[in-house]
C-alpha cells in the first residue's frame, strides 16, 4: 500500500502551492503543478493523484469544468477535487461545486484550522478507500481461487463419471454375453442339455447374477456418495415386492437346502417409494441371510404393518451364525467385512448392508439389527407409508412357505413376419440375440453402428429396433434422434438395449426418442416380454 499522497495543483502562480505545501508539510506528499485544464487532465491521467486542488475561476481555467471532466474521464481513479474560491464561498458557488463533483469548496486565503480538518477527513477517507481496494483485490483473488477450485472439482467429477460410465459399459458388455449364452443354452436354444450341463449352466447364471449385483452395488454406492442418485416415487404393492425379492435369492437358498418363509401381519397393502431400490434393500438383506445361514437352516421375511402409526416393517431373519455385539455398530460402514482375514469363510465386498442402510434412509426409514451370536439375526427395515390403504387380502399371521417353481423353458414361438433391426457393435451380443430372436420366430437384421442402423432402417422398415448406445461412427442416441426426425421411420418402436447404467442414462435415451430402456445384461425372457408388449400396443401409443 503506497502511503505517499499524490496532489495535483492547478494554478498559474506559486501562492496556492506554497500554502498547501506548508499545511501538508508533516505528511508524506508529492505535489505536481499544472497551469491549464488540459494540462491538469493530462497530468491526472498519468499520475493518478489522490487530491486535485484548483481555483473556481482564473487564468488557468474553469474549476467547475475541470471537476466535471475529472469525474467523467477519471471515474475509476476517483480522486478528490477541492475548489478554491477567491473570496467567501456563497451558497451558489458551493452548490455549483458539489454538482460538478467536487468534495469541498474552500475560501482564499486558506484557513489553517479548516484545511487541517479537511485534510484529516481526507486522510480517513483515503485510508478507508485503500483498505477497501485491498479487500476487493483479496476478494477477487479468493474468488478466482474458489472458481479455479470449483472448476477443478467439476472437472474431477466429470472425469470420475466418465470413468465410471466407461467401466460400467466395459463390465456389463462381456457379462451380457456370458449370461445370454448361459440362458440360451439352458433354454435349449442350442439343443438339448444333460442334467449335469443344466446344473453347470445354473452355476454360470448364478455367478453372473452375483457379479451383476456386485457391479450394481459399486456404482450405486458411488452415486449415493456423490449425491447423484434419485428415487422414483411410485405406489408399490407389498406382496409383489416381497415375492420378487424372495425370487431373487431362491437359487442360493435351494442350493443350501434352506427353508424360506414369508408371513404378513397387518392390513397395509401398498407403500410409496422406489420399487427397484426397495427391492435392492430386501434382496441384499435376504442374500446375506442365505449366505450366513448354514445348510439346512431357515431364513424368512416378515411384514408387519401398523395403520395407526402409518408404518410398515420388513423383517429379514435367519438361523445363521449371528453377530457379536461389539461388531453390530460396524455393520453399516462401507467395505466392512467382519470375517476379513485371509482365510475368511464368506465372500462379498462388504457393501450390501451399507447400500441397504443408505437406501432405507433415503426413503425416510430406518434399518436396525438385533442378533445373538451362534443363533441368528433379525434385520428390520421400518418405512413410513401413506395412511390411505386398502385392507390386505392376506390373512394375518398366515405363514407362506415359499417353494418357487422352476421357470418354464422358452419354447419356439409360431413363425411370425415381424422384422427386428438389431444395432450393436458387440459380436458376442449379436450372436446371443440373433440366435434367440430367430428361434422366437422373428426376422432379424443386424447393423453394427448407428449410421449403418439408419441405412438398414430406411431399406427394410423394421417393426421394432433394438438399439445399443455406445457404438463407433455414430452412437445410438444420435441414431435414435435421426430416426425420430424422419417421417418414414418416426413411429418405429425403439428399445434402447445398452450397457450404460449411470444416472440420467435412461432419461437421455427416452428423451432422444426411445420407447423403452433395458440395461445390460438383460434377461432374454425379460427382453422377449418387452418386445411382445411393445408390439402388442396400438401404433399410436408406441
Amino acid at each position: 500500500m503506497n502511503d505517499t499522497i499524490q496532489i495535483l495543483i492547478l494554478h498559474e502562480g506559486p501562492e496556492l502551492r506554497q500554502a498547501i505545501a506548508r499545511l501538508m508539510e508533516p505528511l508524506p506528499c508529492r505535489v505536481a503543478l499544472a497551469v491549464s485544464v488540459e494540462q491538469g487532465l493530462a497530468s491526472a491521467r498519468e499520475q493518478r493523484p489522490d487530491l486535485i486542488i484548483c481555483p473556481v475561476a482564473g487564468p488557468s481555467g474553469d474549476g467547475f469544468e475541470l471537476s466535471r471532466r475529472i469525474r467523467r474521464d477519471l471515474a475509476q481513479a476517483d480522486p478528490q477535487v477541492w475548489l478554491v474560491a477567491a473570496g467567501p464561498v456563497t451558497p451558489g458557488i458551493l452548490t455549483q461545486a458539489l454538482e460538478a463533483g467536487a468534495e469541498s469548496c474552500l475560501s482564499w486565503p486558506l484557513s489553517e484550522a479548516e484545511i487541517t480538518s479537511r485534510i484529516r477527513a481526507f486522510l480517513r477517507h483515503r485510508a478507508v478507500k485503500l483498505v477497501a481496494a485491498a479487500q476487493a483485490r483479496r476478494g477477487e483473488e479468493l474468488s478466482a481461487q474458489l472458481t479455479a477450485a470449483q472448476d477443478g472439482l467439476a472437472q474431477a467429477i466429470r472425469v470420475k463419471e466418465e470413468f465410471l460410465a466407461s467401466m460400467s459399459h466395459e463390465l456389463r458388455t462381456p457379462l451380457t454375453a456370458i449370461s445370454g449364452f448361459a440362458e440360451s443354452l439352458a433354454d435349449g436354444i442350442y439343443g438339448p442339455v444333460t442334467s449335469d450341463q443344466e446344473e453347470a449352466l445354473g452355476h454360470i447364471a448364478e455367478s453372473s447374477r452375483h457379479l451383476l449385483a456386485l457391479i450394481n452395488d459399486i456404482f450405486d454406492f458411488v452415486k449415493i456418495e456423490s449425491g447423484r442418485i434419485e428415487l422414483a416415487r411410485e405406489t408399490i404393492a407389498i406382496e409383489t415386492l416381497c415375492a420378487e425379492s424372495l425370487s431373487a435369492i431362491k437359487h442360493a437358498a435351494q442350493s443350501k437346502k434352506q427353508k424360506v418363509t414369508l408371513s404378513y401381519e397387518g392390513g397395509i397393502r401398498f407403500i410409496q417409494g422406489d420399487a427397484h431400490r426397495l427391492k435392492r434393500v430386501l434382496v441384499n438383506l435376504l442374500d446375506n441371510a442365505a449366505k450366513f445361514t448354514p445348510e439346512g437352516g431357515a431364513i424368512g421375511l416378515e411384514v408387519r404393518s401398523d395403520a395407526a402409526q402409518s408404518t410398515v416393517q420388513f423383517i429379514v431373519w435367519d438361523t445363521g451364525i449371528g453377530i457379536a455385539p461389539e461388531n453390530a455398530q460396524r455393520l453399516f460402514e462401507p467395505f466392512v467385512q467382519l470375517d476379513s482375514g485371509p482365510s475368511r469363510q464368506y465372500g462379498g465386498a462388504g457393501m450390501g448392508l451399507t447400500l441397504a442402510h443408505r437406501l432405507t434412509e433415503m426413503h425416510e426409514g430406518q434399518l436396525t439389527v438385533t442378533s445373538i451370536l451362534g443363533k441368528g439375526s433379525r434385520f428390520t427395515v421400518s418405512l413410513p407409508v401413506n395412511r390411505r390403504q386398502a385392507p390386505s387380502p392376506v390373512a394375518p399371521d398366515a405363514p407362506v412357505v415359499v417353494t418357487p417353481e422352476e421357470p418354464a423353458r422358452l419354447t419356439e414361438a409360431p413363425v411370425r413376419k415381424t422384422r427386428i433391426l438389431l444395432v450393436d457393435d458387440s459380436e458376442l451380443n449379436i450372436q446371443v440375440l440373433e440366435r434367440f430372436l430367430t428361434v422366437k420366430g422373428y426376422e432379424l437384421i443386424v447393423g453394427r453402428n448407428g449410421a449403418e442402423g439408419l441405412n438398414l432402417a430406411r431399406q427394410h422398415q423394421p417393426h421394432l429396433i433394438l438399439m445399443d448406445i455406445e457404438m463407433p461412427v455414430m452412437d445410438g442416441l444420435e441414431a435414435i434422434h435421426q430416426l425420430r426426425q424422419d417421417e418414414t421411420m418416426a413411429r418405429i418402436p425403439i428399445i434402447a438395449l445398452t450397457a450404460l447404467a449411470m444416472p440420467g442414462d435412461e432419461n437421455r435415451c427416452l428423451a432422444a426418442g426411445a420407447n423403452d430402456y433395458l440395461s445390460k445384461p438383460v434377461s432374454l425372457k425379460a427382453l422377449a416380454t418387452t418386445i411382445e408388449e411393445i408390439l402388442a400396443r396400438p401404433s399410436k401409443t408406441r
